[in-house]
């Protein structure tokens, strides 16, 4: 049985950077530029960082990483995708 990513209500909701940029207090507007900050990095490596074999090993733009990027001991493209979804999947948009 097929079920819909979990981040698609993520990647196909309306953009918050307007609200961003209203009269809401500053709290509000730093919890909104992070939420979207956030949600457009999900989208980029939603639609770029999966390889041909389906995981997500890519760098979010779609390229391989640089060697000078991938040291022994460094947090790996895939660790940075997961996390990044498993933020977005834990909190609510603001």
């Amino acid at each position: 049985m097929r079920t819909e990513s979990p981040l698609a209500s993520i990647c196909s909701a309306r953009p918050i950077s307007s609200e961003v940029n209203s009269s809401n207090p500053p709290a509000r507007r730093l919890r909104l530029a992070l939420y979207a900050l956030a949600a457009d990095n999900a989208r980029d490596a939603q639609t770029r960082a999966l390889n041909g074999e389906g995981l997500y090993l890519l760098s979010w733009n779609g390229g391989t990483l640089p060697v000078q990027d991938a040291l022994p001991g460094m947090l790996q493209t895939q660790a940075a995708t997961t996390s990044l979804f498993a933020w977005l999947a834990v909190y609510p948009p603001p």
